[in-house]
């Protein structure tokens, strides 16, 4: 694991790189790394790189737009190819929680939370459940 840190802007630890081991559907000995950028004079994070040398099966990026406040309304994943898969996030305007996530092929799941608590209250899947 490596970290940055920005004393004059009170920015400590900001993670930089991490390896994440874990075994295979094999059993086999895996080790990816991830890789983090943050968004300029913040503790935001802007992107995560997954296995970021590794081959084109494990490569993954993954940018996260985010709103004036901060809080991510888009995720953007794009692999070497070149293909990608996004998901849009829609908050609550007066709490601030999130009810909605769609994806791009407009399959939604919807989470209503209760406001003082925090807890799942009520969830719908794309399938109406």
């Amino acid at each position: 694991m490596t970290f940055d840190n920005f004393a004059s802007t009170w920015l400590l630890g900001l993670k930089r790189t991490e390896s994440v081991d874990s075994f295979g559907p094999n059993k086999e000995h895996v080790i990816q790394d991830v890789a983090y950028t943050y968004l300029p004079g913040t503790n935001l994070i802007a992107t995560i790189a997954r296995d970021p040398s590794g081959g084109d099966e494990t490569y993954l990026l993954s940018t996260l737009n985010r709103s004036t406040r901060g809080l991510v309304t888009q995720v953007i994943q794009t692999d070497r190819l070149g293909r990608s898969r996004e998901k849009n996030i829609a908050y609550d305007a007066i709490v601030g929680l999130f009810p909605e996530t769609v994806t791009q092929h407009g399959l939604s799941m919807t989470t209503i939370y209760h406001p003082t608590f925090g807890f799942s209250v009520r969830s719908s899947d794309p399938n109406g459940a």
